[in-house]
């Protein structure tokens, strides 16, 4: 199994999303409660969907904070500017979990599990989104840095495209200028790094192998 972690906004996204929390002893605890709930009220739900269907975007004013919660998914600078405060801890307690729930769960099964890490298209391309929130330098990468570092804590094979895409001639080639998401060009380097791992993985098993 190959995992494409995306940390620039995965972070907030298991926060939001609110499915699990990560309980006292680090592992994943399921929320029984459906927060989607919380913001839609039951009577509201059909207009809602048909609001979205018909592309809510175009009716924002009326449904500003709904639009934000189920479509926006912005860049997050939480850790970045402070990865010792109780949110970033508790994003961060939240991705490891949700790792070691992957990992022990194939490992169950014998099923290999690699993880490769995706720089953000902000970080890469725009730094002044994080300079006008007041973050500079390596700390840009830091929701990165904090996914690599957790998968090689928790044992996961894992590649940090970081060093891969900062080095490229012309970075803006591996992103969707539009969408900000990988380019053809961007997802042909993240799976020949796959590739890359994967060999190297597969060459010493077998070497270590009676």
């Amino acid at each position: 199994v190959a995992l494409t972690l995306f940390p620039a906004n995965d972070f907030a996204d298991l926060a939001k999303n609110r499915i699990f929390t990560a309980g006292a002893d680090g592992w994943l605890v399921p929320t029984r409660t459906n927060v989607l709930l919380e913001r839609i009220p039951v009577w509201r739900s059909r207009f809602v969907i048909e609001a979205i269907y018909n592309d809510l975007r175009h009716n924002k004013k009326h449904n500003d904070k709904l639009y934000r919660f189920l479509l926006c998914d912005p860049c997050d600078t939480d850790i970045p500017l402070n990865s010792a405060s109780p949110v970033s801890q508790s994003k961060i307690a939240l991705m490891r979990a949700v790792l070691r729930e992957y990992r022990d769960t194939l490992q169950t099964h014998k099923i290999p599990f690699h993880a490769v890490i995706i720089p953000s298209f902000e970080a890469i391309i725009k730094p002044d989104f994080f300079a006008q929130k007041g973050v500079t330098g390596e700390a840009m990468f830091a929701n990165e840095t904090w996914a690599e570092l957790i998968c090689r804590e928790e044992g996961i094979d894992c590649i940090n495209m970081t060093p891969r895409f900062r080095a490229w001639p012309d970075p803006i080639e591996l992103f969707d200028s539009k969408e900000h998401h990988l380019s053809p060009r961007g997802y042909a380097e993240v799976a020949e790094a796959l590739h890359e791992m994967m060999q190297a993985r597969k060459t010493h098993v077998s070497n270590i192998t009676p």
